[in-house]
């Protein structure tokens, strides 16, 4: 049997997610100068899913059963709501999170959708056809912004802790 890579035991899940975010969102900088965008899309994507994600983690404990079950759903909506549903914050709070989200983040971008498309052809039933999602330079600015937004929006849910 052979084997790719080396697990590192007893690791942080808070740094390892915040980590991952990283490397995603510098992988998808890189892809986004050498003009790959739809590739470049899913890694920033996946760069959202995993800061947030790091985020509730700072909140809960990552080893506890129930927190882990609540964030199995893979997507950038899913970690957003894992988020909220965690955050040491007031209902109140919670609302203008979710709003500001709506406003800045999200506004109609069905990120699970996209990270979806931009890796196969979708067959539409409708059509009977397959389809591409194209994803254009343009595309992956507003995106790449978009996480840039969710970054500091992190950031700034400290001050209310």
């Amino acid at each position: 049997i052979m084997s790719i890579g080396r697990w590192r035991e007893k690791v942080q899940a808070v740094s390892e997610f915040r980590r991952m975010a990283a490397d995603d969102e510098q992988a998808g900088l890189y892809l986004m100068q050498a003009g790959r965008n739809r590739q470049a899309v899913y890694f920033l994507i996946q760069s959202m899913e995993k800061y947030v994600r790091a985020k509730a983690f700072e909140f809960v404990e990552p080893r506890n059963r129930y927190m882990r079950e609540l964030h199995q759903n893979h997507s950038v909506e899913a970690a957003v709501k894992f988020l909220v549903q965690v955050a040491p914050f007031s209902g109140v709070m919670k609302e203008h999170m979710l709003q500001q989200i709506a406003t800045y983040l999200t506004n109609g971008i069905r990120y699970e959708h996209i990270h979806n498309n931009v890796r196969y052809p979708y067959f539409r039933e409708r059509s009977g056809e397959y389809a591409v999602l194209d994803i254009s330079g343009h595309d992956s600015d507003v995106i790449s912004g978009k996480l840039q937004w969710l970054k500091e929006f992190l950031r700034a849910l400290d001050q209310y802790r």
